[in-house]
Protein backbone atom coordinates (compact mmCIF):
# COMPACT_ATOMS: atom_id res chain seq x y z
CA UNK A 1 0.00 0.00 0.00
CA UNK A 2 1.17 3.43 -1.13
CA UNK A 3 0.71 6.53 1.02
CA UNK A 4 1.05 10.26 0.05
CA UNK A 5 3.01 12.67 1.97
CA UNK A 6 0.80 15.46 2.25
CA UNK A 7 1.53 18.47 3.67
CA UNK A 8 -0.34 21.85 4.80
CA UNK A 9 1.85 23.84 2.19
CA UNK A 10 1.33 22.16 -0.96
CA UNK A 11 -2.46 21.56 0.19
CA UNK A 12 -2.15 25.73 0.11
CA UNK A 13 -0.24 25.39 -3.43
CA UNK A 14 -2.81 23.34 -4.98
CA UNK A 15 -6.05 25.30 -3.60
CA UNK A 16 -4.33 28.52 -4.59
CA UNK A 17 -3.80 26.95 -8.18
CA UNK A 18 -7.34 25.92 -8.20
CA UNK A 19 -8.99 29.50 -7.06
CA UNK A 20 -6.75 31.32 -9.86
CA UNK A 21 -8.46 29.27 -12.55
CA UNK A 22 -12.32 30.10 -11.23
CA UNK A 23 -15.30 28.19 -11.60
CA UNK A 24 -14.69 27.23 -14.88
CA UNK A 25 -11.33 25.86 -14.19
CA UNK A 26 -12.04 23.78 -11.47
CA UNK A 27 -12.93 20.50 -12.52
CA UNK A 28 -10.22 20.65 -14.81
CA UNK A 29 -7.89 21.53 -12.16
CA UNK A 30 -9.02 18.83 -9.71
CA UNK A 31 -8.44 16.11 -12.66
CA UNK A 32 -4.71 17.73 -13.50
CA UNK A 33 -4.22 17.44 -9.71
CA UNK A 34 -5.36 13.83 -9.70
CA UNK A 35 -3.42 13.32 -12.21
CA UNK A 36 -0.38 14.47 -11.25
CA UNK A 37 -0.27 12.74 -7.62
CA UNK A 38 -0.98 9.14 -9.68
CA UNK A 39 1.87 9.84 -12.33
CA UNK A 40 4.31 10.62 -8.83
CA UNK A 41 3.14 7.28 -6.84
CA UNK A 42 6.38 4.76 -7.41
CA UNK A 43 5.74 1.45 -9.05
CA UNK A 44 8.03 -1.67 -8.82
CA UNK A 45 6.01 -3.45 -11.74
CA UNK A 46 5.57 -0.42 -14.36
CA UNK A 47 4.08 -1.32 -17.35
CA UNK A 48 2.84 1.01 -20.22
CA UNK A 49 0.40 0.77 -23.40
CA UNK A 50 2.07 1.93 -26.76
CA UNK A 51 -0.44 2.87 -29.46
CA UNK A 52 0.49 3.29 -32.87
CA UNK A 53 -1.66 5.20 -35.73
CA UNK A 54 -0.91 4.15 -39.17
CA UNK A 55 -2.40 6.48 -41.47
CA UNK A 56 -3.70 4.09 -44.68
CA UNK A 57 -4.67 0.19 -44.18
CA UNK A 58 -3.60 -3.42 -45.40
CA UNK A 59 -6.12 -4.56 -47.69
CA UNK A 60 -5.04 -8.63 -46.53
CA UNK A 61 -7.06 -10.20 -49.20
CA UNK A 62 -5.55 -8.07 -52.05
CA UNK A 63 -2.01 -8.44 -50.99
CA UNK A 64 -1.31 -12.46 -50.76
CA UNK A 65 -4.70 -14.01 -52.94
CA UNK A 66 -4.35 -17.55 -54.36
CA UNK A 67 -4.47 -17.49 -58.54
CA UNK A 68 -5.61 -21.38 -59.26
CA UNK A 69 -8.68 -21.17 -61.41
CA UNK A 70 -11.46 -21.56 -59.03
CA UNK A 71 -10.24 -18.95 -56.33
CA UNK A 72 -9.35 -16.68 -58.36
CA UNK A 73 -12.50 -16.47 -60.39
CA UNK A 74 -14.34 -16.23 -56.74
CA UNK A 75 -11.97 -13.39 -55.81
CA UNK A 76 -12.69 -11.45 -59.28
CA UNK A 77 -16.45 -12.18 -58.34
CA UNK A 78 -16.25 -10.79 -55.17
CA UNK A 79 -14.43 -8.14 -55.48
CA UNK A 80 -14.89 -6.77 -58.73
CA UNK A 81 -18.29 -4.87 -57.03
CA UNK A 82 -19.94 -1.73 -58.92
CA UNK A 83 -18.94 1.75 -59.41
CA UNK A 84 -15.52 0.71 -58.69
CA UNK A 85 -13.74 -2.43 -58.69
CA UNK A 86 -10.88 -3.21 -56.25
CA UNK A 87 -10.31 -6.43 -58.11
CA UNK A 88 -6.90 -7.43 -59.00
CA UNK A 89 -5.51 -8.36 -63.03
CA UNK A 90 -4.31 -11.51 -63.81
CA UNK A 91 -0.55 -12.61 -63.04
CA UNK A 92 0.97 -11.37 -66.92
CA UNK A 93 -1.53 -8.55 -67.39
CA UNK A 94 0.44 -5.34 -68.11
CA UNK A 95 0.21 -2.11 -66.72
CA UNK A 96 -1.62 0.79 -68.33
CA UNK A 97 -0.08 3.91 -67.49
CA UNK A 98 -2.87 5.98 -68.49
CA UNK A 99 -5.35 4.87 -66.34
CA UNK A 100 -6.39 6.12 -63.21
CA UNK A 101 -3.71 6.34 -60.33
CA UNK A 102 -4.34 3.32 -57.79
CA UNK A 103 -6.70 1.38 -60.17
CA UNK A 104 -6.08 -2.25 -60.75
CA UNK A 105 -5.61 -1.75 -64.34
CA UNK A 106 -2.53 0.85 -63.86
CA UNK A 107 -0.73 -1.38 -61.35
CA UNK A 108 -1.15 -4.38 -63.77
CA UNK A 109 -1.41 -8.14 -63.13
CA UNK A 110 -0.76 -9.40 -59.61
CA UNK A 111 2.99 -10.98 -59.07
CA UNK A 112 3.28 -14.97 -58.95
CA UNK A 113 5.12 -16.77 -56.39
CA UNK A 114 6.14 -20.04 -55.53
CA UNK A 115 5.41 -21.57 -52.02
CA UNK A 116 7.56 -24.77 -51.25
CA UNK A 117 4.60 -26.00 -50.17
CA UNK A 118 1.58 -24.90 -52.35
CA UNK A 119 -0.54 -28.45 -52.28
CA UNK A 120 -1.60 -27.95 -55.66
CA UNK A 121 -2.49 -24.29 -55.41
CA UNK A 122 -0.83 -21.48 -57.10
CA UNK A 123 -0.39 -18.16 -54.99
CA UNK A 124 0.39 -14.05 -56.52
CA UNK A 125 1.54 -10.92 -54.74
CA UNK A 126 0.04 -7.33 -54.82
CA UNK A 127 1.71 -5.57 -57.95
CA UNK A 128 3.27 -3.46 -55.91
CA UNK A 129 4.86 -5.69 -53.62
CA UNK A 130 7.80 -6.49 -56.50
CA UNK A 131 10.31 -6.43 -54.09
CA UNK A 132 8.63 -8.72 -51.64
CA UNK A 133 8.28 -11.28 -54.69
CA UNK A 134 12.51 -11.09 -55.52
CA UNK A 135 12.78 -11.67 -51.91
CA UNK A 136 10.64 -14.45 -51.94
CA UNK A 137 11.36 -16.16 -54.94
CA UNK A 138 15.33 -16.24 -54.05
CA UNK A 139 16.70 -19.61 -52.45
CA UNK A 140 14.95 -20.04 -48.97
CA UNK A 141 17.50 -22.76 -47.68
CA UNK A 142 20.14 -20.35 -47.44
CA UNK A 143 20.22 -18.19 -44.26
CA UNK A 144 19.64 -14.67 -44.61
CA UNK A 145 21.86 -13.45 -41.84
CA UNK A 146 25.92 -14.51 -41.46
CA UNK A 147 27.27 -14.59 -38.20
CA UNK A 148 31.02 -14.27 -38.43
CA UNK A 149 33.08 -16.87 -36.17
CA UNK A 150 34.40 -15.36 -33.46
Amino acid sequence: MTTMNASRRLFLRHAGVMSALGAAGGPLALNLSAIGTASAQAASDYKAIVCIFLFGGNDSVNMVLPTDTASFANYTTLRNQAPDSIALLAPGTVANAGAAIGSPARLGGVLPITPTNAQGRSFALHPAMGTLQAMFNTDRRRPSCRTSAR
